[in-house]
């Protein structure tokens, strides 16, 4: 089993290297090194999922009380301001060196 994972790991490197695989790290990788007490600022670190969600509601005007579900208030956002706008607060918040 080790020589298979070995192989397997050394496939994976080459392809990364090479730019044939793009990694999926899922939801919560970018708080990796990130203090726990921090309050999240643009700019600063990137978002989590709920900041972001209130984030866009924030700048959306969202009218929800807890606009914690980040599919919903960036639908809201889409539909009542239009996707050019969400694209370009996205833009805003995540073309930064981080």
């Amino acid at each position: 089993m080790g020589d298979v994972l070995e192989i397997h790991y050394r496939t994976m490197a080459r392809a990364l290297s090479e730019r044939r695989v793009v990694p999926f790290f899922g939801a919560g990788a970018n708080l990796c090194g990130r203090p726990r007490d921090l309050h999240w600022q643009p700019g600063q670190f990137l978002p989590s999922g709920g900041e972001l969600s209130q984030y866009l509601a924030r700048s959306f005007d969202y009218p929800a009380e807890d606009p914690v579900d980040l599919v919903r208030v960036s639908q809201y956002a889409a539909v009542m301001a239009g996707s050019g706008p969400l694209y370009e607060e996205l833009r805003k918040l995540f073309d930064r060196d981080y």
